[in-house]
């Protein structure tokens, strides 16, 4: 992965396909495809039909927060997330406390 370090937050992304058009913010609503896993490699959450997710941005954990501004739709992007800006010292269902979170997300559309 040749990861860009974001330098406020911590959060390193790599930007695969940039995508075209408007770029997403905080109080967008995100239909997208992802798959996160721990740096171990075990996937703990994926969704490959974006027509089941359509969350509001700002209601994700804050390192999607960061990144997802940085694709426009139809972009896709790797991002490493530091625990703090993720689920930090609690434990999300498979997700152990502490944990780094390792995500590949494509942008299929924002309103």
């Amino acid at each position: 992965m040749n990861a860009v370090k974001d330098e406020n937050s911590g959060v390193y992304y790599e930007i695969i396909d940039p995508g075209t058009g408007g770029t997403p913010n905080l109080n967008s609503q995100i239909f997208i495809k992802y798959e996160g896993r721990l740096l171990n490699g075990n996937i703990f959450d994926e969704q490959s039909d974006p027509s089941r997710t359509g969350w509001q941005l700002r209601t994700l954990i804050p390192g999607w927060q960061v990144v997802i501004p940085k694709i426009r739709k139809g972009g896709k992007v790797k991002m490493i997330i530091p625990s703090a800006l993720a689920y930090g010292c609690r434990a999300n269902g498979n997700i152990p406390a502490n944990s780094i979170l390792y995500f590949y997300v494509e942008l299929n559309e924002f309103y």
